[in-house]
């Protein structure tokens, strides 16, 4: 039977992009033109992640370091970029080498203070444009926060096959990404039947620098390119204003798995939220709980009208259509997300990918 929902209080979210390369690396733009871009597309955090190096974290002539830029929040990472096993270093005091075993990098990443995301597990890349492929493969490693499940540009150029996937990525691509791949959703899935294994999304954008040719596409333009996907942050108080606080903050509902992804990111996609009530009292996304002392009732609200699929280990445990709010009896242990999906002229795409919610035995 349907219950009063009881939207937990308190909650103060950050709408941001994770995953984004400078000069630094083998993006095309500067760390001003980024941030600018950043706030035109309407960000209240970024964090950028060049491969190998945080070279932008310290004031200096090619970057204004990190804190708050204007009301945007900036923080500096690192993709560890070996030919295989790419890893989002986030909040680390060190950048480990590339040349390192994956194992090592996570621990040192965890030893260093910092969260560590596996990204793009099931990376493509694209032979056409002679892109290499940088998948997961060292699957037989532990002590990572958590995965990367969905990164809109490595699924972009993965997309981009023959003349009109290539036509598709320039045109349509959204049609081409319209929510994660089926791999690495199964994969996030199966590995949270063991574990909490906190998801966030990636953007992976590399741009165009000021002065050359600004052609209006997505895959070339960091303003469009941040407009992909964003993580929403849920924090358990609001900003203070001290960049260093905020930054930890951020983090750690991050690596807890207290927030969503959405796409295409914006201020209409601001306010999901998906909890559950039972026996051990409200559970937030990436927390666990125990189902033996009685059913949960999971519940959520929406942002807007939609349509929502609850997913039971990989599998649809109930759905509805045009929806605002819904809450759903769950009795069984499993690992509880949601799809929320909007349709429009050109198709039906995922809008909203929450956290899980984990019930054990």
């Amino acid at each position: 039977m349907s219950q009063e929902l009881h939207e937990p209080a308190g909650l103060h979210e950050l709408a941001g992009v994770i995953h984004c390369h400078s000069v630094h690396s083998d993006g095309m733009g500067t760390v001003p033109h980024i941030l600018r871009a950043a706030a035109q597309a309407g960000l209240d955090y970024l964090i950028l992640t060049d491969h190998d190096t945080l070279a932008a974290r310290e004031p200096g002539d090619a970057s204004p370091g990190q804190g708050y830029q204007g009301g945007l929040l900036f923080l500096v990472g690192s993709e560890v970029s070996p030919p295989v096993n790419h890893y989002l270093a986030l909040g680390a005091a060190v950048s480990p080498p590339n040349t390192e075993p994956l194992q090592k990098v996570i621990d040192e990443v965890r030893d260093a203070g910092g969260l560590g995301f596996v990204a793009h597990p099931h990376d493509r890349g694209n032979r056409l444009l002679k892109v290499a492929d940088y998948p997961w493969k060292d699957r037989d490693v532990w002590g990572y926060t958590g995965l990367e499940v969905w990164n809109f540009f490595s699924q972009l150029l993965g997309a981009a096959v023959g003349v009109w996937g290539v036509l598709g990525a320039i045109f349509a691509p959204y049609r081409l990404v319209s929510r994660p791949q089926p791999e690495t959703l199964a994969l996030w899935d199966q590995l949270g039947r063991e574990r909490a294994v906190p998801a966030l999304g990636g953007v992976d954008a590399h741009g165009i620098t000021p002065g050359l040719l600004r052609l209006p596409l997505v895959v070339t333009n960091y303003r469009l390119m941040l407009k992909t996907v964003w993580t929403h942050a849920l924090l358990d108080r609001p900003v203070s204003g001290d960049w260093r606080e905020d930054g930890r903050a951020l983090l750690e509902a991050v690596g807890r798995g207290r927030s969503y992804l959405s796409s295409p990111g914006g201020p209409a996609s601001r306010g999901f939220r998906l909890w559950a009530e039972g026996p051990e009292g409200a559970l937030q996304m990436g927390d666990e709980g125990r189902i033996s002392g009685g059913p949960y009732q999971l519940c959520l609200t929406l942002p807007a009208r939609a349509d929502v699929r609850l997913v039971w280990n990989g599998n649809t445990a109930a759905q509805r259509s045009g929806v605002r709010s819904w809450n759903f009896t769950v009795k069984e242990p499993g690992v509880y997300r949601v799809e929320v999906y909007r349709r429009s002229l050109a198709g039906t795409r995922l809008w909203i990918l929450s956290n899980a919610v984990y019930l054990r035995p």
